[in-house]
């Protein structure tokens, strides 16, 4: 799903009174002034960003981009209602939009492990943050460039919200990784990109980042350059488990050889699969994502109004999927993968 953030029309701030967008009951909620006072006071002493969305007149309008043929019914099975997931947004904010001067963490992301969380950890100590955003362009740059060959994504388009449920980001930054992106200079995506599009106040990264035309900008190009134009710049270390550095290659070099415990350690949470319906009726993980060992899995899936089935899957070597169980028929499901449940 994407979302595109709009500025709500005829918004009047010193009324008590807010409009009715995004299906508020305003008049109910914000009946006086002493209720809308102390929610201004929560807003700017707590940062509550989304609230502060709200008050600010912004409405989320949802718009279907890659998947425009899912009905109701299937987007019930695909989406997360026991989390608060962050806004997707693909372009530049405006200058009057309240998300920019935020702090933007820097990476590929495929996946949110242990060693992300890290950088947002970080990006939560910046004492004059407003809101953090995380960058993860669309295709992923290894799929762009034709690097990998064979599935090798921890996380899909549509799974990306969800896994970063309740992580403390307010929003995705997912600009369209082409051509024209991948020939910026390290000093045009600074100056276009981080100032000029979003406007940020402070980055945090990984000691090992690249960016810009061929990878040719490092971390120390964006210390200096972050002097020069005014944000700041938080580099994380390296978070190792055991002898070596988590890391989305790790994980992936895991799940291929039917280590999911050890992988599911690394990332801290269950990994999220996108499971499509062929024509034919099979089912069958997004062609994208990275192809476990055949085996029997323990997941579980999120139903409307929070409840939770939990089932067996066996999986292939190809990636289609048998549910050990019956299933809801829909033409998508997001299962949580927990676990080993046995060895064929």
């Amino acid at each position: 799903m994407f979302w595109r953030i709009e500025r709500a029309k005829n918004f009047h701030p010193q009324r008590s009174v807010l409009p009715n967008y995004a299906g508020i009951n305003s008049p109910v909620l914000w009946r006086s002034k002493r209720l809308y006072s102390n929610f201004l006071f929560t807003l700017y002493e707590k940062r509550i960003f989304h609230a502060q969305r709200l008050a600010l007149g912004l409405s989320c309008v949802c718009q279907t981009q890659e998947h425009s043929m899912l009905d109701a019914t299937d987007r019930l099975f695909t989406q997360s209602y026991s989390v608060q997931e962050p806004l997707i947004v693909s372009s530049a904010l405006p200058l009057d939009d309240a998300m920019r001067g935020g702090v933007l963490m820097l990476g590929n992301f495929d996946g949110f492990h242990r060693g992300h969380r890290e950088l947002a950890r970080l990006a939560q100590s910046v004492p004059t943050r407003t809101c953090i955003g995380l960058m993860s362009c669309e295709p992923h740059p290894r799929a762009f460039f034709g690097v990998e060959t064979e599935a090798f994504r921890l996380a899909t388009k549509n799974t990306k919200s969800a896994m970063l449920g309740n992580k403390g980001i307010d929003f995705v930054f997912e600009p369209t990784f082409d051509s024209s992106f991948a020939r910026q200079t390290p000093e045009e995506f600074i100056t276009e990109v981080l100032c000029g599009a979003l406007g940020v106040s402070h980055v945090v990264t990984g000691p090992d980042f690249r960016f810009g035309h061929r990878r040719s900008g490092d971390v120390r190009l964006l210390q200096e350059m972050s002097r020069r134009f005014g944000f700041g710049i938080s580099v994380a270390e390296s978070l190792k488990s055991g002898s070596q550095t988590i890391s989305s290659t790790r994980i992936r070099n895991l799940i291929r050889d039917g280590q999911i415990n050890q992988a599911l350690e690394l990332l801290g949470d269950p990994w999220i699969i996108e499971v499509e319906r062929t024509p034919n009726g099979k089912l069958r993980m997004h062609p994208s994502l990275c192809r476990p060992r055949a085996g029997c899995y323990k997941s579980s899936l999120q139903e409307p109004f929070g409840r939770k089935i939990s089932i067996d899957l066996d999986v292939d070597e190809d990636g289609y999927v048998s549910p050990k169980g019956p299933l809801p028929t829909v033409n998508r499901y997001l299962f949580q993968i927990c676990g080993q449940a046995s060895n064929r």
